[in-house]
């Protein structure tokens, strides 16, 4: 992990991003969910959510996948934790409105393509930012005008829709079983990276636990070794090889503009696709539940 995420904690350090909580109550929650513990599950993600926003993707995966008291709490939760500096201004006669204003100014238009808001750093985000390594900063480095008569928000809307048709169909195919529950989070967490309106090289330490689910089933399942070996290599190029000290700038800056990063990240999807359609993990098939083994007992011979 330390040679194929190692600059991806190198990145946390040097912007002492907030992240890795994001990630470790991402963590809690998916063993919650993992234990059967819905409740526990949801409040964790509804945190994260509250965090930073774009765990909200949980939202939509718990309707999806009929977890309905998870969803309930997720929705409780969020408000609840969102509310907090709302409810400190009050109690102190400051102000009230971060939560309106955070609707507003970033969630609004960030949830539409092509629209604008007030704030500076929004140019930023949609401009032809060399950092922002979203499937959106990609579009906007090569869409700066109509192509082919279709405008960048169209072109975004299309690409950012295919992408979410793929993610869904993982998600579909995905059994609503425990054992599925790590490769559910490995799936939402690159599709986080993915979608967002803005993914800096220090957001990609949420890859973390793709890598790790990835290279595991690679170890563990000799039917995965050939194309595990070959996706995790490609993965790391993509991530990490080309876009450091060592590469050079011109490399680097080559890998950023063409996006190297998220698709380094997506590219660990078709590990997750030959799991589920392929190669189930040992043991379990893909239409019967998992059941845990009664050993028998016979009384010995007197």
């Amino acid at each position: 992990m330390l040679i194929t995420c190692g600059r991806h904690f190198l990145d946390v350090i040097t912007y002492a991003s907030h992240d890795p909580l994001s990630l470790a109550l991402i963590m809690l929650g998916t063993w919650a969910l993992f234990n059967g513990r819905e409740a526990v599950g949801g409040l964790w993600l509804a945190v994260a959510a509250a965090i930073r926003a774009s765990p909200l993707i949980y939202l939509p995966y718990l309707i999806l996948k009929r977890r309905l008291i998870a969803c309930g709490v997720f929705l409780i939760a969020l408000l609840g934790v969102s509310a907090i500096p709302d409810v400190i201004g009050a109690l102190r006669g400051g102000y009230t409105g971060h939560l309106t204003d955070w609707l507003g100014q970033v969630v609004g238009p960030a949830l539409v393509p092509g629209n604008s808001s007030e704030l500076v750093f929004w140019d930023i985000w949609n401009g032809a930012n060399l950092y922002n390594q979203s499937l959106r900063g990609l579009i906007n480095r090569f869409a700066t005008g109509p192509v082919l008569g279709l405008t960048p928000t169209t072109i975004l809307i299309v690409v950012d829709g295919i992408f979410a048709a793929i993610v869904g169909v993982l998600l579909l195919k995905s059994p609503r079983r425990r054992e599925y529950v790590a490769i559910d989070t490995a799936v939402l967490l690159i599709a986080m990276l993915a979608l967002s309106p803005m993914t800096s090289r220090y957001h990609y330490i949420f890859v973390l636990p793709a890598v790790i689910l990835a290279t595991a089933a690679t170890i563990a399942d000799p039917r995965m070794r050939r194309l595990g070996t070959s996706v995790l290599v490609a993965s790391f190029l993509l991530r990490a090889g080309t876009a450091n000290d060592i590469a050079g700038q011109r490399l680097t800056d080559f890998a950023y503009t063409y996006g190297f990063m998220p698709l380094g990240a997506i590219a660990l999807y078709i590990i997750f696709g030959a799991i589920l359609w392929a190669w189930h993990p040992p043991g379990l098939s893909a239409a019967e539940p998992a059941r845990t083994h009664q050993p028998s007992w016979r009384p010995s011979p007197e």
